[in-house]
């Protein structure tokens, strides 16, 4: 039940692109990691990474960043208890 806000959570500071996000989850899949938590792994990767939080830095205020982080992880939560619980 934690893995998967967890697994959002790290993605979200994590630098993974969808290219390179193929191999990881097909690796944690094969040690079996639950579905649900790859998904929002790869979703919170995919939708922010530090690299592009340190750009947003640049160009918005914090309020605007912090509201963009929020909803990556709550789209990558929200997407994971999806796949899991269905």
């Amino acid at each position: 039940m934690l893995l998967i806000p967890a697994a959002a959570f790290i993605g979200v500071f994590l630098y993974v692109r969808a290219s390179t996000m193929v191999p990881i989850a097909t690796s944690l899949a094969a040690k079996g990691m639950a579905m649900g938590a790859i998904m929002s792994l790869a979703i919170a990767g995919a939708g922010a990474s530090l690299s592009e939080m340190f750009m947003m830095k640049i160009m918005f205020y914090w309020l605007l960043l912090l509201a963009f982080i929020f909803v990556a992880f709550a789209t990558a939560c929200i997407t994971g208890f999806a796949i899991e619980f269905s």
